[in-house]
């Protein structure tokens, strides 16, 4: 390798870049004299990639988020359950309510690796009932020892999903049509239901004692 000037950018030219080695300059002018100097080793620095995961954020526990990988990588490890692809999709399934810290290490073709983090803060959404497009069903009696009714117009459409004060999906057993739910074998404590019917939807939190 040779060249003129103070610096040398390697670019991609030399890939993959798996290079051991000193650098020297030698330059043809000399303070004290001398035409020219002994060889002077020169840092040599090969850049890092870019990973950006994006600013930290806040989910509520009903809601997702997926996370994308910025850049091509050959390698992916995220510190959710293993998961190995350029992107990864948050929800109650994997997170915790609270703060939780998502890490992604890749490691690009050229074998340089670089990390980037994230903080999601997964919340409760304790908002009793949604306004956007709000359904007009409702679940009493609330609280309730677990034998409820729904007061409204059902159809059989109606999609009733349940999850813990946790933000996790439970199954629910729910017979089409009918306006009664028996949840009297569940766990005592703080649900939220979401009510889904003919593009409109419904947030309800409920209280079972």
């Amino acid at each position: 390798l040779g060249g003129t000037g103070i610096t040398h950018t390697f670019g991609t030219t030399y890939t993959p870049r798996n290079w051991a080695g000193e650098i020297f300059y030698h330059h043809g002018y000399n303070p004290d004299g001398d035409c020219a100097t002994p060889r002077v080793p020169v840092s040599s620095i090969v850049s890092v990639p870019n990973l950006d995961l994006g600013a930290d954020t806040t989910i509520y526990h009903t809601d997702s988020l997926i996370l994308t990988a910025t850049g091509a990588f050959s390698t992916y490890n995220w510190n959710i359950n293993n998961t190995t692809g350029n992107n990864i999709q948050l929800d109650g399934t994997n997170l915790q309510i609270g703060l939780n810290t998502i890490v992604l290490d890749v490691i690009d073709p050229y074998g340089c690796s670089t990390s980037d983090t994230i903080v999601v803060n997964f919340s409760l959404n304790t908002t009793l009932e949604s306004i956007d497009n709000e359904l007009q069903i409702q679940l009493i009696p609330n609280p309730s020892s677990g034998d409820l009714q729904l007061i409204g117009d059902i159809s059989e459409d109606l999609v009733i999903e349940l999850y813990t004060s946790t933000g996790v999906q439970i199954a629910v057993p729910y017979q089409p049509n009918s306006a009664v739910l028996h949840w009297g074998d569940l766990p005592k404590g703080v649900y939220f239901v979401r009510l889904k019917q003919n593009e409109q939807q419904k947030t309800q939190k409920l209280l079972l004692y």
